[in-house]
């Protein structure tokens, strides 16, 4: 058994990880499994650098809905059934959003603008809003982007998280 607050190390070195809160337990998997499928808002929160985007809407029908937002789910594999009118998180990791002619291919896509540009040396992080709240993406380190340029984005239901909006347990 190894302790450690960095996650990297975490992820890099251990078969097997325990993700705890308060002396709790949240998830124990592998590596994959947590960073893939993570039980809860907590974990997700927790792993991934930088962290995943949440965003607040409602399921409906098919559909993950945030204002005149509609991402579809048919390719989301649920843990439970989702109900119609239910409040929940969305959490969508910087590096699955996808831009360019790959956004046309993707489930949902949209247009935001870059905000901030942070250039990393083997990545690109941008800071933007998707449906007024705050959106990081994390593009490749010579993708050509600045800061108000417009940029094409694509969601694949495939690669999202959803959580119920009181419980954070994942859907």
């Amino acid at each position: 058994i190894y302790v450690t607050h960095d996650q990297i190390e975490a992820m890099t070195l251990a078969d097997r990880i325990a993700i705890m809160r308060d002396g709790k337990i949240m998830q124990l998997g592998s590596p994959a499994e947590i960073y893939d499928l993570p039980m809860n808002k907590y974990v997700a929160d927790f792993i991934g650098s930088p962290s995943m985007n949440f965003i607040q809407g409602d399921i409906k029908g098919q559909y993950f809905t945030i204002g005149d937002h509609k991402i579809p789910l048919k390719n989301y594999s649920a843990k439970v059934d989702l109900n119609d009118g239910q409040k929940a998180w969305i959490g969508i990791r910087p590096e699955h959003v996808v831009v360019g002619e790959a956004a046309q291919k993707s489930d949902y896509n949209s247009t935001i603008t870059a905000d901030i540009v942070e250039p990393m040396g083997a990545d690109t992080l941008v800071w933007s809003k998707f449906a007024g709240q705050p959106f990081r993406i994390r593009l490749g380190g010579t993708f050509p982007v600045s800061s108000g340029q417009k940029l094409h984005i694509g969601i694949n239901a495939s690669s999202v998280s959803l959580f119920d909006l009181q419980s954070e347990e994942r859907l």
